[in-house]
This record gives C-alpha cells, sequence and structure tokens, in this order.
C-alpha cells in the first residue's frame, strides 16, 4: 500500500563504510544484506521504523541514571546504570571493529545469561556484525555448523566448558572456505566473559579498552537469525523495536518494572522478556547467574535472586513450575482449596468467604513472598505452556499465571496475557498490531514483527509465507468456538533451567520440521 514504510528507510547514524540500505518493495528476503517492506497495510496507527542504535539511544538519553542491570558477583551486587551500559556496549562495539570484525560476519556468543552477554549482543549489532547467540548445551559440531554458516569471526565464550567445545573445532573454523569465491572466513579472536583464551587472547576489561582509540560506531541494519536445522530466521532492526514497543504499550510497562534473567538467552521469547523489554520501558534486569549444573544450587540461587530484587515480570519456565508445585504438594493443601474453593468463582469476583481472606492472610501472601512474587503483577507460565490445572494451582496461591505464545519467525511473541484478562483463556490475547486470522487447520499471522525470511532458503521461506507475505502455520487445537487455542511452545526451542532441559512443542512440528536454533542479530 502506498502508506508503507521501508525498513532501509531508517538510517541510524549515517556511518559511510557501513553503506546504505535501500528501498525494498518485497515482504520477505533470504540475503543477509536484504531490505524487506514493512507489513503496515491492515494496522491504522503506525510507530516510525527504529534501528536498534536508535532504540538503544533514546533509551539511554531517557533514562540515563537509573539502574539497568544488576548482577551479583564475589557476594557483592553490582549496579549498572544506563548511562554506563551504553559505556561499555559502545566500548565492545570498537573492540570487535579494533579486532577487524567486517560487516555481516558472526560473533559467537556462547553462555548463560549475563551482563556480558547483553552488551556483546548489542555491540556486534552496533559494530556491524551478527551477533549469534549459541545454546549453551549445544554441542561442538553445532556450534562449529553455526560459526562456518554466520561466518564468524570472533567468538565469545563464558567458562572452560564453553571453551572447550571452541577448541575441539578450531582448526575447522580456521580454515573453513565457505565463500562461492573460495576466500577463507578465519576465526580471528576467541574470549571468555570473564578470562580470555586463544585463538589471540585476552581479558574482558582489555578486550573493552582495545578500541578506546576508534571514533564511535553505529550501523545500518539489524538482522537477527535463527537456526532450525537448517533454516536460520532472519530479523530485522523494526521487528524487535516495534515489537519491544507493542508489548510495552499493551502491558502498560513502565521504569519501575524488574526483570530476573535465568534462561538462555538464544530463546527469542526469553531474550525479548529480558533484554529488549526492560531496554524499551526503562525497567531494571537482574541476573541469577551460576557457575556450576547441580539443580540444589541453580534453584537456591535463582529464589535468592528472585526474594531480592522483587520481580515485577517474570517468565517461568516448566521446570520452575513443577519444582514449586511438587513443594506446595507436600504441605497442607486444605488452606490452598479453601483460598480458592471454588476457582470459577473468583473468575466471577465471588471472593466472599471470610475463610478465603483468612486463607489468603495466612498462607498465599507468605507463598508469595517467599518465592519472591508478591510484587509479580505480570506472571507468565513461560514458553512452554503449563497445563492449565497448573495455572489453577498457582491461582490458588494467588498467583494469577498468564499465557504468551509466539514463534522465534514473530519475534518471540504474537500473543500475550494481560492481567485483566479472564484466567486461562483458550484464545490468545494478541498484542495491538498482531494480527491472525485462521483457515481450516492454518493459522495466519501478520504484523511488523514477522520475519524476513530464512537465510538463503527462497524455497523453505515461500512455503511458510502465502502470497500476501502472511506467515502460515498449522494450529495444534481449535476450540469449540472455532479459534486457535493458544499453541503450547511456540518454537522449535526448549527452556533450560536448573540443569534440565524442557522441551515444548515445536513449532517445527508444526512446519514439518525440527531441531536446534541459534539467535543472530546483525
Amino acid at each position: 500500500s502506498g502508506g508503507d514504510e521501508h525498513l532501509g528507510e531508517a538510517e541510524p547514524c549515517g556511518d559511510e563504510h557501513l553503506g546504505k540500505t535501500e528501498p525494498s518493495e518485497k515482504l520477505w528476503t533470504v540475503r543477509r544484506d536484504g531490505a524487506v517492506k514493512l507489513r503496515t497495510r491492515h494496522v491504522s496507527e503506525q510507530r516510525p521504523p527504529l534501528t536498534v542504535p536508535q532504540f538503544f539511544s533514546q533509551s539511554v538519553r531517557r533514562w540515563d541514571q537509573r539502574r539497568a542491570l544488576c548482577v551479583k558477583r564475589a557476594d557483592k551486587w553490582t549496579k549498572i546504570t544506563y548511562a554506563e551500559y551504553e559505556c561499555q556496549t559502545r566500548s565492545v562495539a570498537r573492540s570487535l571493529l579494533k579486532l577487524g570484525l567486517q560487516r555481516f560476519h558472526g560473533v559467537l556468543i556462547l553462555g548463560c545469561t549475563s551482563p556480558e552477554w547483553f552488551m556483546a549482543e548489542i555491540g556486534s549489532i552496533l559494530a556491524g556484525g551478527l551477533a549469534v547467540g549459541v545454546d549453551p548445551s549445544c554441542s561442538a559440531s553445532f556450534c562449529q555448523e553455526v560459526a562456518i554458516r554466520s561466518k564468524a569471526q570472533v567468538v565469545i565464550v563464558q567458562d572452560p566448558g564453553q571453551l572447550e567445545k571452541i577448541l575441539q573445532v578450531i582448526g575447522k573454523l580456521q580454515t573453513s572456505c565457505d565463500q562461492p569465491n573460495g576466500m577463507c572466513i578465519m576465526l580471528k579472536f576467541l574470549c571468555f566473559f570473564f578470562v580470555f583464551f586463544l585463538v589471540s587472547s585476552i581479558q574482558w576489561d582489555a578486550f573493552l579498552a582495545l578500541g578506546t582509540d576508534l571514533d564511535d560506531v553505529c550501523l545500518n541494519e539489524v538482522m537477527e537469525s535463527q537456526k532450525a536445522n537448517q533454516c536460520w530466521v532472519m530479523l530485522s532492526h523494526d521487528n524487535i523495536t516495534w515489537m519491544a514497543h507493542a508489548v510495552c504499550d499493551h502491558l502498560n510497562l513502565g521504569p519501575n518494572e524488574v526483570v530476573v534473567s535465568y534462561q538462555p538467552l538464544n530463546d527469542l521469547t526469553v531474550q525479548l522478556m529480558d533484554l529488549w523489554l526492560p531496554l524499551c520501558c526503562g525497567g531494571t534486569t537482574y541476573f541469577a547467574e551460576s557457575n556450576g549444573p547441580e539443580v540444589s544450587a541453580l534453584w537456591s540461587l535463582l529464589i535468592s535472586v528472585l526474594r531480592h530484587s522483587r520481580p515485577t515480570i517474570f517468565l517461568g519456565c516448566r521446570t520452575f513450575w513443577e519444582k514449586v508445585k511438587s513443594v506446595a504438594d507436600g504441605l497442607a493443601v486444605w488452606p490452598l482449596m479453601v483460598t480458592a474453593s471454588s476457582y470459577r468463582d473468583y473468575m466471577d469476583r465471588f471472593y466472599q468467604l471470610p475463610l478465603n481472606f483468612l486463607s489468603k492472610l495466612l498462607v498465599s501472601n507468605p507463598a508469595r513472598a517467599a518465592l519472591g512474587l508478591n510484587h509479580c503483577a505480570f506472571c507468565y507460565s513461560g514458553t512452554s505452556v503449563a497445563p492449565s490445572e497448573t495455572m489453577e494451582f498457582f491461582w490458588k496461591l494467588g498467583l494469577k499465571m498468564l499465557r504468551l505464545y509466539g514463534f522465534n519467525e514473530t519475534c518471540g511473541v504474537h500473543g500475550i496475557g494481560h492481567p485483566n484478562d479472564d484466567p486461562i483463556p483458550s484464545c490468545e490475547q494478541t498484542v495491538s498490531g498482531c494480527l491472525s486470522r485462521r483457515a481450516f487447520s492454518t493459522k495466519c499471522l501478520w504484523g511488523r514483527h514477522i520475519f524476513m525470511g530464512y537465510l538463503d532458503m527462497e524455497e523453505e521461506t515461500q512455503s511458510v509465507l502465502d502470497k500476501d507475505g502472511w506467515l502460515c502455520i498449522r494450529v495444534e487445537a481449535i476450540d469449540a468456538d472455532g479459534s486457535g487455542r493458544a499453541m503450547a511452545d511456540a518454537s522449535p526451542r526448549g527452556s533450560c533451567w536448573a540443569g534440565g532441559h524442557s522441551e515444548g512443542v515445536p513449532l517445527g512440528s508444526m512446519l514439518g520440521r525440527g531441531g536446534h536454533f541459534v539467535a543472530i542479530f546483525h
């Protein structure tokens, strides 16, 4: 339509060496340097497109000295303001350029959630490279495949365990020739979050100092891709920045929001909730870092961080909720049954019995406080949807668990529950600007969050996008009223927590494929 904007028209700072993306009339592309037309046709109100550097700079200017990131190191909480966040992130970008990172080449980020992960992700984007967030539980051969496919020139690893994976395939990475012209893409640099090793090696602080003699940097375009077997999902600048704003507006989020990050950030739903939403609304992200794989240690650490931070937004995972429920199941259940003796009564606002208030005072409130969730207004069941009986159980504790669903092809989210919604809805609540329609057993999705295409895979891209650009997904279940039930896990991923791997219902099975996913931004 004539009112559609083009992704290529949004230029952040105009650095000449990064070039300019030409406008496009196509709704999809399979090229890593391609451009797409924004999907604005069916939506009346439009937000101007933003690049990630513009988005990042606007947030920093607005929130400046507010706390952005909090992490506990050596038994002491370190607090990073938005201004410090930007300074260190831009140091990452300058250092990557100093190391010779070329545009559209990968920076593999291999590790669990941490402030360094956030800075490496955004810094790689600012430097014009591909920020490749890899599942920390993946194998060495998978790391090799990702590095070759993304033409990685830098690998950032968290610890010796992750380093060992890269060292197993380092020879192949240094001599990999995957360009059509036969040029070798050589891995130039390998580093730790905290300690660096070689290919060339240096510590994190020294890495940040590498670019101090370079001018500031910015980039033209961002792409995110993920990989499921042979399919890499590419997302644009606008996919990320528009979706962050849309969800913040939908939930009416503000600068007092607090998030706890503990799940692997290669999952796009997790990344949206932990990184991009707080950055958009001026919130604070606390990190639950652990150096050991013991389940009990991770459980204790997460509960400790939850109690300290008192999050207002929490994206749970199935393992977490099952662990909490198993503990509660061993306790007296009478108070819980009294609290919501009729669950449907609570839904209809019939919460009148005196015993209910007594049980709430003696059981529900202390239970929520013990979990650190007594301030949590947005408590989500996770990327793998919890059964209705589990959600009802936590409703009895006074925790209104909400559902969300989305796909890697939709930037991690398409529908997300709101506290004012009816409990345990059978039909998803889509974010404003995210449209859905159903044809037989297929769900068609539309919006500015729909992906650009699969990297270098035109046939696969056309198989999931119809001629009008709608993303077509097979629906797992259809309700009696004809609406699509909120699909269990929205994408081919699993969420890792407490040493376990909780598999969801993969989008891969809906599309006829499955496999690992890797998040990549450039």
